[in-house]
């Protein structure tokens, strides 16, 4: 198995969090590193994540962290029940929408982050903890 993800790439590091969790054994690649390596030949948009799985090729985190869990159902990223599902569920969907957004914005424009984002970044983690 081989992934291709950037070293800055938010969606990247999701995927390696969840190999790591599945204790896969992946290659992890950036394709940044060899200048020669057109990721568009695997996939159309030419981002990463990309991930390949024998002869599968799969890009996008969502896609990529879904497969995972399916094709390595143990331990299972998600609770269970669907009261615990729904939960976890309403916990990614405010981490992406109040604070992914924002730190791939600093992260694309190279930008530090200033004491006012730092708090406000924080304060939503803290409001996102259960």
């Amino acid at each position: 198995m081989k992934l291709y993800a950037g070293s800055n790439c938010l969606y990247g590091h999701a995927c390696r969090i969840v190999l790591k969790e599945k204790d896969v054994d992946c290659d992890v690649l950036d394709p940044a590193a060899d200048p020669e390596f057109d990721l568009t030949e695997l996939n159309p948009y030419g981002e990463s994540p990309t991930l390949i799985d024998r002869e599968l090729v799969l890009y996008g985190d969502n896609v990529i962290t879904e497969f995972l869990d399916e094709r390595l159902p143990h331990p299972p990223l998600m609770p269970l029940d669907p009261i615990g599902r729904g939960r976890a569920r309403l916990l990614i969907g405010r981490l992406q929408r109040d604070w992914l957004g924002e730190v791939k914005r600093l992260l694309d424009e190279g930008k530090p982050l200033n004491k006012r984002l730092k708090k406000s970044l924080w304060d939503g983690l803290l409001a996102m903890s259960p």
